[in-house]
């Protein structure tokens, strides 16, 4: 008999604890599998101790935790289970529902540096609420199977599907390069209009948004970002933050724009004469063959602008001549986090320029199967609506898999996600936000971040709705009020006003 786990018992007087694992997606017709109820165990493992390095997905709030230590005697088993609500006190419960889950898990004790960590503001089945005093790592959970797991050797760790090495790479300087689709990249002048007379005399301010795409035919890069240092990255999960700067943008509107009293302009951006900021790339290695990446990149653009019956009748902004700031591109909360690979298992006909250095940003693998496919990396800006600065860009020759976040309007103040393909989303009514969008809540709010369009001060003050809520994504009491965003919105209160915000 194996008698690594050789006793079970209730956990408390319950028969187990259960886990609330909640995000926002729409309930479904079969229960979801998406609570673990946990066993107080007995573990029979004759191994002590473990130390690892643990790399939260949410960074912030919560810090990366080097060396920690794992106690290698499990304490609880927790098995994925459906859960029927029979009745609650709580008032009003929220129909958040959480992955269907597979695994099960075994709960180790672990110790790591004690870091106070600042209040969240939470929401689950129960209502929302703020969770307070979180000081220290105390449980670290490991998925588990029944039975057998995989067999082992001295130097790799090898299953049915998949070989791990655990080694320590060196990725050189290098850059990025990218082509621009006709899509989601697009600037807006709403904020900053361009002033009456510009154009030429009478004409008037332009406070619209431009439709951009790469200018260069692919596979020849319109965007390029250069890496400026190298970095070396252990046994993942590992990590290394290095400088970044734009060094190439070639984009050209998709379709020209009018201004009244002067008529019809085309528009090109390109880096301005100014030299460019440094920004700085973060890099995670979460597989052997590569992992995510998160950057923060300002850019100093110059817009051209040509007018249409005229071409030679030419007009420049050049943010940086002009001494105007940086916009400030980063990847953002309602995105998944851009994946690299260092090598490619399929290259495309055309090769990305990154293929000789090990970083080929853009590329997602599954770890098991070695299987890959393309990802757009979406970059925000920094402008008061988040709509107005957006850039997306995709690896040349590779195929893209669309996917992302679905909004359905179900007329309880929150649209409900799900991350589904276009057509799919458009057949359920509902409206697609775009490439490589995701449910996740980043500031526990209760509203999906790729809905929260940070527009409460903005002159699209009038594209809110259940699917566009103007409220900050980084912020969960947008406008100071003492109410969480999605508990206003749920109660069709202004979660951009603070003079609703009665308890």
């Amino acid at each position: 008999m194996n008698k690594t786990m050789t006793k079970l018992l209730p956990f408390g007087a319950a028969v187990g604890a259960l886990c609330i694992l909640a995000q926002a997606v729409p309930a479904q017709a079969q229960p979801l599998n998406d609570h673990l109820k946990c066993y107080k165990a007995k573990d029979g493992n004759k191994f002590k101790e473990a130390i690892a390095d643990l790399v939260p997905l949410q960074d912030p709030p919560f810090p990366v935790k080097p060396g920690c230590k794992i106690k290698l005697k499990g304490k609880q088993v927790c098995i994925p289970v459906s859960k029927t609500l029979n009745s609650t006190s709580a008032p009003a419960p929220l129909g958040l529902t959480g992955l269907d889950l597979v695994n099960d898990y075994i709960c180790y004790k672990v110790k790591c540096d004690k870091q106070e960590l600042p209040d969240l503001v939470v929401s689950d089945q129960f209502g929302s609420r703020t969770i307070e005093k979180l000081k220290a790592v105390k449980w670290l959970c490991a998925p588990a199977v029944k039975g057998a797991g995989p067999t082992t050797t001295t130097s790799t760790v090898t299953t049915t599907s998949t070989t791990t090495v655990t080694t320590t790479i060196t990725i050189p300087t290098g850059d990025c390069c990218w082509t621009t689709p006709l899509g989601r990249t697009t600037y807006t002048f709403c904020d900053n209009p361009i002033p009456a007379d510009f154009f030429e005399p009478g004409s008037e301010p332009f406070d619209g948004t431009v439709v951009l795409r790469g200018a260069n035919i692919p596979p020849v890069a319109d965007t390029v970002v250069r890496r400026l240092e190298g970095m070396t990255l252990g046994p993942a999960p590992s990590m290394a933050t290095v400088p970044v700067e734009l060094v190439a943008l070639s984009l050209a509107c998709v379709d020209p724009i009018d201004i009244g009293g002067s008529g019809a302009w085309d528009v090109a951006v390109g880096l301005s004469q100014n030299p460019q900021p440094q920004g700085t790339m973060t890099v995670r290695r979460t597989h052997d063959n590569g992992g995510t990446f998160t950057s923060e990149l300002p850019v100093l653009p110059r817009f051209t602008f040509y007018k249409v019956s005229n071409p030679t009748d030419v007009r420049v902004l050049d943010l940086g001549v002009e001494g105007m700031p940086a916009v400030q591109f980063e990847t953002v909360a309602g995105y998944v986090p851009p994946p690299w690979v260092r090598s490619l298992t399929d290259p495309p006909v055309a090769t990305p320029c990154e293929s000789a250095n090990g970083f080929i940003p853009g590329i997602d693998e599954d770890p098991a199967s070695h299987d890959q496919w393309g990802r757009p990396v979406v970059l925000i800006g920094d402008k008061p609506n988040y709509d107005g600065a957006v850039h997306e860009v995709v690896t040349p020759g590779v195929t893209l898999t669309q996917l992302g976040a679905c909004c359905v309007d179900a007329g309880d103040g929150v649209g409900q996600c799900q991350v589904v393909t276009p057509d799919v989303c458009g057949g359920q009514g509902g409206l697609y936000i775009g490439d490589a969008t995701d449910c996740s809540d980043g500031d526990n709010d209760g509203v999906p971040s790729a809905f929260e369009t940070n527009d409460c001060t903005s002159c699209n003050i009038t594209k809110r709705g259940p699917c566009s809520t103007g409220t900050d994504p980084n912020n969960p009491d947008t406008d100071g009020g003492g109410i969480p965003d999605g508990q206003e919105l749920q109660s069709f209160d202004d979660p951009c006003d603070p003079v609703d915000d009665i308890p």
